[in-house]
């Protein structure tokens, strides 16, 4: 079975990595196309994982529309020339429209529930829709819940190895303490009419951070030029190393937040929008969300002072009884990989 997996977002690259890994060792064949975003080239290429560029989208709402019709179309075109069997993506509207284009079958991923366009017009064409049980949304006879996050799909113990080298590559000492904070474009279409704290307000709670870590940042589009200073080291490969190795991540990602909770790092999550990745990791205590300085501030000086031991024990307690992912969409696919054959 040839099988097209979408990637609009450096996130998608891990989610399906272990997945393709598995079922190639299977027999099974793969066309990945990606989208140019962020270092989402950057982290396929250190995978080794051949891939075409779809290009770099829209950055507006204009010219996200302008861009639906051209990305289909480039899928397509793709899957023909590729016999493709299968669509696989996390929640693409143009992987969804192109299979049904092509009248072969498409399985979506989500946990972003807000993110209501792209739901409308991908979840009419998938014909399974997979996503945490804490998903908030009920889309339907072709919808399936599992007790997991996507971030096991490639943070679970059975394929995350942590690298040992983090704080060389950052340039610390064994013993000095550090923060991750993650900035965004607020670009995305979801994002559309939201915001996060002012500029300002974002800027005193850095320094602040920064008087009592080492504080380095990662951050989408442009990087601002007052954080210089703090610019994390160009290693994207490493980023969930450096994640799991930190003190505290403060940012305004979503998924880096959860995947910092995961990796056992106290998250601060700066932004007004939720999900239920975000919400059910909430009672556990690793994840705190708020767009008040004052109140980041606070939650900063209570997170730094956490013993490691507490932290693990909230940990423990979060991914209790989850399952693993990657694993059952590799039964989901091979046990329905007869019919998506072609004849």
């Amino acid at each position: 079975m040839n099988i097209l997996v979408d990637i609009g977002h450096p996130a998608h690259a891990h989610y399906f990595r272990h997945f393709i890994r598995i079922m190639e060792q299977k027999g099974h064949s793969f066309t990945i196309v990606a989208r140019q975003k962020d270092v989402t080239f950057q982290i396929l290429k250190s995978f080794g994982t051949p891939f075409i560029s779809r290009g770099k989208g829209g950055s507006n709402v204009f010219t996200k529309l302008l861009y639906l019709p051209k990305a289909i179309i480039h899928l397509v075109l793709v899957a023909k020339r590729n016999r493709t069997d299968l669509f696989l993506s996390f929640a693409s509207s143009y992987a969804a429209i192109a299979s049904a284009i092509c009248q072969r079958p498409h399985i979506a991923l989500d946990d972003t529930e807000h993110a209501s366009l792209e739901i409308a017009l991908y979840s009419r064409f998938s014909d399974v829709i997979i996503t945490p049980r804490d998903y908030g949304r009920d889309l339907g006879s072709t919808h399936v819940k599992y007790h997991t996050y996507m971030e096991l799909m490639y943070l679970h113990p059975e394929y995350f190895e942590p690298a040992l080298d983090v704080r060389r590559v950052l340039g610390l000492n064994p013993r000095d303490r550090f923060a991750i904070v993650r900035l965004v474009n607020w670009t995305a279409s979801h994002d559309v009419g939201h915001n996060t704290i002012t500029i300002s307000d974002k800027m005193s709670v850095i320094k602040y951070l920064a008087e009592q870590v080492t504080v380095f940042v990662s951050a989408e589009g442009k990087f601002p030029e007052e954080l210089n200073a703090h610019k994390i080291p160009d290693h994207p490969a490493l980023f969930h190393d450096m994640l799991r190795a930190a003190d505290l991540y403060l940012g305004e990602g979503a998924t880096a937040a959860s995947e910092a909770a995961i990796l056992g790092t106290p998250a601060i999550y700066i932004n007004e929008l939720s999900a239920g990745a975000i919400d059910s990791k909430k009672p556990s205590g690793m994840i705190f969300q708020s767009t008040d300085s004052h109140e980041i501030c606070n939650q900063i000086e209570i997170f730094l002072a956490m013993p490691p031991a507490e932290l693990q024990d909230r940990v423990d307690i979060m991914l209790d009884g989850t399952v693993d992912l990657t694993a059952e969409l590799v039964d989901i696919v091979s046990d329905n990989a007869p019919s998506w054959r072609k004849s």
